[in-house]
């Protein structure tokens, strides 16, 4: 079955202070329209900018580098860098600590935020890292696509989430053609990252900064639908779609639960593996 756009916006202009700046892309104050996914935000950092150690918890994450670097710490103190092309994938799980900092050249990122459901939201944290040189690539009839999740085609993507997700970043030259394959009943959505594009069965015409949100096909009556694609400029595309719950979902910060007493359980959690973190920081420091 081939798919339509079901409606379009576009993300807002990059806002924030000298040497950090963000947008959102997919805005969580639509998620009841939108879930499981929370959020999509596009970040500019200039070298050291970032984000210090913060927590997150029962929420899946995705980082994936545009440009310049990206050096991850985790509550064991676990480095990994992130470089162009590369992507991180973060099971926040009962909760973790961690920081995302830009390298020597800043750095240009992308950040996805899922809602897995309840049962996975107390799983272990993991961080899984997928560097552009394992990246399947699919040729394409005047394009490439980079694989980082789920399947295109014959081309598999590492399973790096504890919850089903299809990423997929596509290069277009003028007037390719692509029928993107979309696994069945999921909900998805393209960004234009850059160019322009016609996507759907009612070719919606799409521009750098657009959002287009996907409609769902019957889930269970095959394995996948189509959503047709074409450049009309030489044009850069994500493409996201993960499987949909229909969980309510307390959230504030980077803590997102099912309902406001385990919100306030992993709350009061959070503020004490934080006395602890800090406590450790102090006694290294007094032995150092």
């Amino acid at each position: 079955m081939e798919l339509s756009v079901v409606r379009v916006h576009k993300a807002h202009s990059p806002s924030g202070r000298p040497g950090q700046r963000a947008r959102l892309i997919v805005q969580p104050e639509k998620y009841l329209s939108q879930c499981p996914f929370i959020l999509l935000a596009e970040d500019w950092f200039s070298p050291q900018g970032g984000f210090p150690t913060h927590p997150h918890e029962g929420i899946v994450t995705v980082t994936l580098v545009l440009n310049g670097s990206v050096k991850h710490l985790n509550d064991a103190r676990v480095q990994l860098h992130l470089d162009k092309g590369d992507a991180g994938f973060v099971t926040a799980g009962g909760g973790v600590l961690h920081g995302e900092m830009a390298g020597p050249q800043g750095a240009h990122v992308l950040r996805l935020w899922l809602n897995p459901p309840s049962a996975l939201k107390s799983t272990q944290a993991r961080y899984e890292c997928l560097r552009l040189a394992r990246v399947q690539s699919q040729a394409l009839d005047g394009g490439t696509a980079l694989v980082y999740a789920g399947k295109v085609d014959d081309i598999s993507a590492p399973f790096m989430s504890v919850w089903p997700l299809t990423l997929v970043n596509l290069r277009l030259r003028p007037e390719a053609r692509f029928a993107m394959p979309l696994p069945s009943g999921e909900r998805s959505f393209a960004y234009v990252l850059d160019g322009e594009v016609e996507l759907g069965r009612n070719h919606v015409g799409l521009g750098r900064g657009h959002v287009a949100w996907i409609e769902r096909g019957l889930a269970n009556s095959h394995s996948h639908d189509t959503v047709p694609i074409r450049a009309t400029k030489e044009a850069r595309v994500l493409i996201y779609a993960t499987p949909v719950t229909d969980e309510p979902m307390t959230m504030c910060g980077n803590i997102a639960k099912n309902c406001r007493a385990d919100f306030d359980k992993a709350y009061a959690d959070l503020r004490t593996r934080q006395t602890a973190a800090r406590a450790t920081a102090q006694r290294r420091r007094d032995i150092g």
